[in-house]
């Protein structure tokens, strides 16, 4: 009985740990005396004191079974580095997939590995460096899919299969300040052919945190993290021909050259926080927006492409508090600016963006779990230039010069826990408004990571001073949220609160929120994590929102939507789904005036596509929607997307997708004028066209296309006078508010990373949008006559260099 009792004591333990997500596999690092020569060729002597790991498991398609081909894998270090050599074995060679991309291409045709790690044992983070079978490097953080960092690899594709050999300088990653390190460690292997992928360390299917699974690295003491200094000074110059207009209207063009000249520094307080600095930057050649036509309330947030503010900027991503493209942006619209002109006056110029002065921001994170970031930023004053019919110019100020600051501390706690308090403020010269938010949140899982529940809570503060009394007026707003959800197994849901009240205000530093509105959601999904008949995996998405007024607590908005999606045995992929609003309700925004609403218009939406294996040269993805009113003016509209995508050869691919939305009755704010609120039934149809063509010279030098079209135009069939209980009248309009709105932009750009971090950029940009009268729906004469209109053309050259304080010193010794 005895012995029973402890058998039975060390069963229930294994089980536990098992259930709580620990790994017992070990693998160890071994000291070397000397470096290995990256060049994946394993006949350094180094490697053969090592330890090898090759106890990999299936994780897809077949979970827990054998990989169908071998794997191993050696781990060194010295003073300086971590070493790994990978072999992936295989036995046909040459089907081994390896298409070409440059550094962090994403999803390409070709085999990968992938080397993780969690230095700190939080299980809430980790460094991921990748490497395909191609040679590209792919690399990020858990938290930071913008992580870039300088390290070194070599791939040989030979006989036996493919392999692969690492240099991780200690200055790319960071870890705990002791003697004796141990480590969460991850390993990988995707065989694109067989869509296999295989791990060292198993995660079984339907876990919330894959960290949880990890093995432990082993062996590594007495290292310390290196001074990390590095600068990356650059030079760009630029050759701009650009349209301007007399104040007869007469069209010329005017050239100009410029140059730039700036740098960013990266400063290692030391092994866990990290100040970064930018000076004068220059985001010119950024890639250009996807711009559309807004005929709603709600902003278009258009994607970050400066990568300053793109990396490491994980901590201050809470709550969509922080949108890094209200630096730099303009204050006044060209439209404003365009109303408060006297007769005979035009805009001769109205910059978009902003000179930014400069910006930093620092960021880490301490041994006992504690981020904090801090990011400032300083944009210059922005004038429009305005001339009158005498030809006397004028400048406007439309952005003083501003202070942007960001503040947030998270404290990291155990089972994938946290909280953290922010704050953001935007503080500018002069009369204009100042700014200021502060948030407080917390996550909190229970020990096995299957149920979480969350909560938010947002107070702002928008402070303006009246220049004659000197009086100042806070206005103070609030936004709260709360959810508890369900995030492992098959069976998943959620459900979840958010209150804003009319007052909240975000929109200077962050997203715009919608504000005097109660938001209810409650969701639920199944999961198919294993092939069952046709279908190799699936996922099954059921949701209800509920929407209320703030103030009133009217029914602003109900859906239910139900989305599926699955990949069948053979990798294609189907999709479809549906949704209705079954009632009617109070749109307080719409009219765009404080105290009145509209009578919201019931309708619903079904939708399917697919899309087919990725693998194969040829590509192709389809969807169609169709949507109609369930009330009144039921007329089906109809939506179409489709993608196209092929590939040449492992070093060029094409890439095409077409999509058009025909909506025959868009409903909503046309004007406010002497007659009231004027809403409009209006037909749009929208089109837009994107091709990118991608050529690779070689793993460190490509050639990219992007061209892209989109044409939205607005034919007016009936108007509506809105009545003060929300419903409407129809109204003869005296106004033509039909429109032909059309944006075309080129971007090529031509990359040659000459060097780890350095590089050198061609870049061509051709941009032309305009916004004039409706006249016909022909897309070959429209796209014609949107060709030869004016044109915005941008040649640069820029050159970037990588430096690394280390290296300096060890050159001038």
């Amino acid at each position: 009985m005895h012995y029973s009792k402890k058998y039975l004591t060390i069963f229930i333990a294994l089980i536990g740990l098992k259930c709580f997500g620990v790994n017992t596999q070990i693998a160890t690092a071994v000291r070397f005396a000397n470096a290995p020569k990256i060049d994946a060729l394993f006949d350094d002597e180094c490697w053969k004191s090592c330890k090898m790991v090759d106890d990999f498991t299936q994780r897809l398609p077949l979970e827990g079974k054998q990989p169908t081909q071998k794997t191993e894998v050696y781990i060194g270090y010295d003073d300086d580095a971590i070493y790994v050599f990978a072999k992936m074995f295989d036995t046909k060679p040459d089907s081994i997939f390896n298409e070409s991309g440059i550094r962090d291409a994403e999803n390409l045709n070709a085999d990968n590995f992938r080397f993780v790690i969690d230095p700190y044992q939080k299980l809430q983070d980790f460094f991921e460096f990748g490497v395909y079978a191609s040679g590209a490097q792919f690399d990020k953080k858990y938290t930071d899919v913008t992580y870039n960092a300088v390290w070194y690899s070599a791939v040989q594709i030979n006989n036996e299969g493919w392999f692969v050999e690492y240099k991780i300088p200690y200055s790319a990653f960071r870890f705990p300040k002791k003697n004796v390190q141990e480590w969460n460690m991850q390993s990988t292997r995707t065989i694109k052919r067989k869509q296999e992928f295989i791990q060292w360390c198993l995660t079984p299917s339907g876990n919330s945190n894959s960290l949880a699974f990890f093995g432990k690295l082993q062996g590594i003491k007495s290292i310390k993290a290196p001074l990390r200094l590095f600068f990356t000074p650059y030079i760009s110059g630029y050759a701009n021909k650009n349209p301007e207009y007399d104040d007869n209207g007469n069209l010329s063009y005017a050239t100009s050259l410029n140059y730039n000249a700036g740098a960013d520094i990266k400063y290692g307080i030391d092994n866990r926080f990290t100040l970064d600095l930018t000076l004068l930057p220059d985001f010119g050649q950024t890639q250009s927006d996807s711009k559309v036509k807004n005929l709603g309330y709600q902003e278009i947030a258009y994607d970050e492409n400066r990568p300053f503010f793109l990396e490491g900027t994980e901590l201050f991503g809470k709550d969509r508090l922080f949108y890094s493209r209200r630096i730099g942006q303009a204050f006044i619209s060209t439209r404003t600016l365009k109303n408060s002109l006297n007769d005979g006056q035009y805009i001769v110029s109205n910059p978009t963006q902003t000179k930014l002065i400069n910006a930093a921001k620092l960021s880490g994170r301490t041994n006992g779990g504690l981020g904090i970031g801090l990011f400032n930023a300083v944009t210059d004053n922005t004038f429009a230039s305005i001339k009158d019919s005498l030809g006397q110019t004028r400048r406007v100020l439309t952005l003083p010069l501003t202070n942007y600051n960001v503040f947030v501390a998270e404290q990291q706690l155990k089972n994938n826990s946290n909280i953290y308090f922010m704050n953001t403020s935007a503080m500018r010269n002069g009369a204009a408004y100042d700014a200021d938010l502060s948030a407080v949140g917390f996550s909190f899982a229970n020990k096995e990571n299957t149920y979480a529940i969350d909560g938010t809570s947002a107070v702002s503060n928008k402070i303006t001073t009246d220049n004659e009394t000197q009086k100042i007026n806070d206005v103070r707003g609030l936004k709260y949220s709360l959810g508890i959800r369900k995030t492992a197994g098959t069976y998943q849901w959620g459900i979840s609160r958010t209150g804003i009240d009319s007052k909240f205000y975000s929109s200077d530093l962050g997203y715009q929120t919608i504000n005097n509105t109660n938001k209810n959601n409650i969701n639920f999904s199944h999961n198919l994590y294993k092939p069952k008949g046709i279908f190799r995996d699936a996922n099954n998405y059921l949701s209800f929102d509920y929407e209320t007024n703030y103030l009133t607590k009217k029914l602003s908005n109900a859906q239910l939507t139900l989305n599926l999606n699955a990949t069948l045995l053979k990798y294609h992929a189907v999709f479809c789904g549906a949704g209705f609003t079954p009632w009617q309700g109070y749109d307080y925004f719409e009219p765009r005036a404080p105290g009145r609403y509209s009578r919201t218009l019931r309708y619903y939406f079904v939708y399917a596509g697919f899309a087919t294996d990725r693998r194969k040269k040829l590509s192709l993805n389809i969807s169609q929607n169709t949507s109609n009113f369930i009330d009144m003016f039921r007329i089906d509209g109809y939506n179409t997307d489709v993608g196209i995508r092929y590939r040449f050869n492992n070093q060029f691919k094409i890439s095409y997708s077409f999509s058009r939305y025909y909506d025959p009755f868009n409903f909503g704010y046309t004007r406010t004028d002497e007659n009231g609120i004027v809403y409009g039934g209006r037909k749009l149809i929208t089109y837009e066209n994107r091709l990118t063509l991608n050529y690779i010279i070689k793993t460190n030098m490509q050639l990219n296309l992007v061209a892209r079209h989109y044409w939205n135009t607005g034919e007016y069939r009936k108007y509506f006078l809105l009545q003060d209980d929300g419903n409407y009248t129809e109204h003869q309009s005296a106004y033509n508010s039909n429109f032909s709105y059309n944006a075309l932009n080129i971007d090529l750009t031509y990359t040659y990373i000459f060097s780890p971090g350095s590089s050198f950029i061609i870049n061509v940009k051709k941009a032309i949008e305009s916004d004039a009268e409706f006249t016909n729906y022909n897309y070959k004469n429209n796209f014609r006559t949107t060709t030869q209109a004016p044109k915005n053309t941008s040649v640069s050259i820029k050159f970037l260099y990588y430096l690394d304080w280390l290296v300096i010193k060890k050159a001038l010794a």
